[in-house]
């Protein structure tokens, strides 16, 4: 199969599998990193199953990081699916000094950006919106981010997520966002001093 027919059949699939929730495996919201690599070699070479399954992996975690940054959740569908689209496309330049999820929440990010500069739909969520996603309803219960998403800026939010809700280390959390570590040292800083400012004063 030729790298168009690739692409082709890829596109597809993404849109079958974001646009109907549908998935073919069920996984646990862990995936051993020896897995990934396994699966993101065998992507490289060309195996679709093995990239569907870091998409059912990471897509539902995606549409709710971008829920989170502001996105209207019908755009939020459109970024997930362009983010795998263009990960299957450029996964050959991937390479795993960092963990497959740090490059691919780069991705999105840029995604994300680029459908905030031609439409400016980056505007408040609403609760319905987040409602929209089973994976929301354990956070919505959780007062802190609730509140975090309701007072502070979308930069100090999105740090405070990436770093305690996904995970990502301060070096991850930099190349993602193509800062420096320190600028995101000081930022999360900040952004903890903000939040527990408002929780005192909640």
């Amino acid at each position: 199969m030729s790298v168009c027919q690739y692409n082709n059949c890829w596109t597809s699939l993404i849109d079958q599998r974001i646009h109907s929730g549908q998935h073919l495996y069920q996984q646990c919201q862990c995936m051993n990193q020896q897995r990934e690599i396994e699966l993101v070699v065998r992507a490289q070479s060309g195996a679709v199953p093995a990239f569907e399954q870091l998409v059912v992996h990471y897509q539902d975690r995606l549409l709710r990081y971008l829920i989170l940054r502001g996105l209207q959740h019908a755009d939020a569908e459109d970024a997930v699916q362009t983010t795998f689209i263009n990960a299957w496309q450029h996964l050959h330049s991937y390479r795993s000094r960092w963990r497959f999820s740090t490059w691919l929440y780069r991705i999105a990010g840029r995604v994300a950006a680029g459908i905030s500069a031609d439409s400016s739909s980056m505007i408040q969520t609403s609760d319905q919106d987040l409602a929209d996603t089973d994976a929301m309803d354990s956070m919505l219960r959780d007062n802190i981010w609730q509140l975090a998403r309701e007072q502070l800026s979308r930069q100090y939010f999105d740090l405070l997520w990436l770093h305690y809700g996904e995970g990502f280390s301060g070096a991850e959390i930099a190349n993602i966002k193509q800062r420096s570590r320190v600028w995101v040292r000081v930022n999360l800083l900040r952004a903890r001093r903000q939040l527990q400012s408002k929780v005192n004063h909640s």
